[in-house]
């Protein structure tokens, strides 16, 4: 009987034993998967304050803050935003445009059909008569690829990534480098938005840098169509590379990035896939893959965001100091690195030089 006893001790102790090295080995396992996912994030996140890029890019990135800084050498060109009377297409808003009086842009978002919700955002077409003198203006990230087709007089965009290029016809993947464009005469654009994982849903084979659509993607759509009403081109295009379906990667990404987007200030990168019910790689490789970058970038980028839409609204009067308090940055000194990353230029002087074609585009957003 005492025999029984004891060996029924023993299998309790040892399945005891068993069940705490278990834990320790999924703790382990668990720290391990938070490490990796850790040290992936850190070789990924770099910047002109990091001294990692490459001594060529550097320079290139130099040539882009000289670029922005033209801006504020001069006053910027101020936009009104105007729908013209009787236009029902954008191109009939430059034929009516008014001549003498300030340039007036006509920015307007375009519904997509509902087969491609979860991949565009909208569209989108700006129209504008020729500025009184050369137009350069800094394009930041904002966490989506597009695709922008030019059916007027194309400008140049000068990149971090590359020497300056034609501004036609082009898809940009989403990136964390400004561009700067430049522009002469008037002007006529047509793209699309995406939303951060559509561009590489509909397009798997683009590369991962700014390239012509017919190199990258294949056949233009029909530009006299984009002319007189973009929608329906446009679903007709995207038909095209329409995915069959949509994945669970895609449904993760989903959840993380509105997460993010909605209050970028008040998401920890570390904590999140927690919060998703994921392993830190797993969330890593789906943000990597469906998005081309990291959570710990994106996060960044819409951060820097929503610091720049503040700024692009004015708020108020309110100190930068504030505003970037806001935006969840630690200190000032934090966010004016972020800020030079991003745009090439001080928040002061994006707040007081900014061309107004980006404080349109974020006033009309909606």
């Amino acid at each position: 009987m005492r025999s029984a006893v004891d060996a029924a001790m023993l299998a309790a102790i040892a399945a005891k034993c068993r069940s705490s090295a278990a834990i320790r080995a999924s703790s382990d396992l668990a720290a391990r998967e938070t490490g990796r996912a850790k040290a992936l994030e850190e070789r990924e996140v770099t910047g002109i304050s990091s001294g990692r890029e490459a001594p060529g890019r550097q320079g290139r990135r130099l040539e882009i803050l000289r670029l922005a800084g033209g801006l504020a050498a001069r006053p910027p060109v101020r936009y009104t935003l105007e729908r013209a009377a009787g236009a029902r297409s954008p191109a009939a808003a430059l034929s009516q445009a008014r001549p003498g009086q300030e340039p007036a842009l006509d920015y307007r978002r375009h519904a997509p059909a509902s087969r491609f919700t979860g991949l565009v955002e909208h569209y989108w077409s700006v129209v504008s008569p020729a500025p009184p003198e050369p137009l350069r203006a800094v394009l930041v990230p904002n966490g989506r690829g597009t695709v922008q087709f030019c059916l007027g007089r194309p400008g140049r965009r000068f990149s971090a990534d590359g020497p300056d290029r034609e501004n036609a016809d082009v898809y940009l993947p989403t990136g964390t480098a400004p561009m700067v464009i430049a522009q002469e005469g008037p002007s006529h654009y047509v793209g699309i938005q995406f939303t951060p994982w559509g561009g590489r849903a509909l397009f798997p084979r683009a590369p991962d840098q700014p390239a012509q659509v017919v190199d990258a993607i294949g056949p233009l759509p029909g530009k006299g169509s984009l002319a007189e009403d973009p929608a329906p081109e446009l679903d007709r295009w995207l038909d095209g590379f329409l995915p069959g379906r949509r994945t669970a990667s895609h449904e993760l990404l989903a959840q993380a990035t509105a997460r993010i987007d909605a209050a970028p200030s008040a998401v920890d990168v570390g904590s999140l896939s927690a919060e998703l019910a994921v392993a830190p790689s797993t969330l890593y490789r789906a943000f990597r893959r469906g998005i081309g970058l990291s959570p710990k970038q994106y996060l960044q980028v819409m951060r820097h965001r929503a610091f720049t839409d503040a700024l692009l609204a004015e708020a108020g009067g309110l100190p930068t100091a504030l505003l970037a308090a806001l935006a969840g940055y630690a200190d000032q000194s934090h966010a004016s690195r972020d800020f030079t990353r991003f745009t090439g230029m001080t928040a002061t002087t994006f707040r007081d030089t900014y061309d107004g074609i980006a404080r349109l585009m974020a006033r009309s957003a909606g």
